[in-house]
């Protein structure tokens, strides 16, 4: 089985799909796209397959329309500071609107996108953390002995 997951929010537009169409759902290529299914049948090697599917990912996301308001919200709120109000200002969208729009581009509302994209950076940040780093099992405290007397 091969797989293709796409930034947000470029696969709706790239499935020509609002993605809260297709919210929970494991759905099969040819029943969006059947001409691209036919490209990738189940007899393929895995890395032919892989090849091919990394090909048709790229032709629909060539070909497909991002919104850019959408994109350029997105952006803006990768800031742990930016705020879902000021950030639907900044596109030129209501509130109510930016909602709709990130729904069908991401599946998510704005704010659980920022909530998303700050777990991230924490993950991200701990990795760095944890390069530089020296683990040591057991700790000093529970590796020495101590005494009674």
């Amino acid at each position: 089985m091969v797989g293709v997951r796409f930034r947000p929010p470029a696969g709706g537009p790239a499935l020509g799909v609002p993605l809260s169409e297709l919210r929970d759902l494991r759905v099969d290529l040819a029943e969006l796209l059947p001409a691209a299914a036919r490209a990738l049948p189940a007899t393929l090697d895995p890395g032919i397959a892989a090849e091919r599917a990394l090909d048709v990912a790229g032709l629909l996301v060539a070909d497909g329309a991002l919104d850019p308001a959408v994109s350029q919200a997105t952006a803006l709120l990768g800031d742990p500071a930016a705020r879902v109000e000021q950030v639907a200002d900044e596109v030129g969208l209501s509130m109510r609107q930016l909602r709709r729009r990130f729904h069908a581009g991401h599946r998510l509302r704005p704010k659980t996108l920022q909530r998303v994209c700050r777990f991230q950076r924490f993950v991200r940040e701990l990795d760095a953390a944890a390069v530089h780093a020296t683990w040591r099992w057991p700790p000093r405290r529970l590796a020495t002995p101590t005494s009674r007397t």
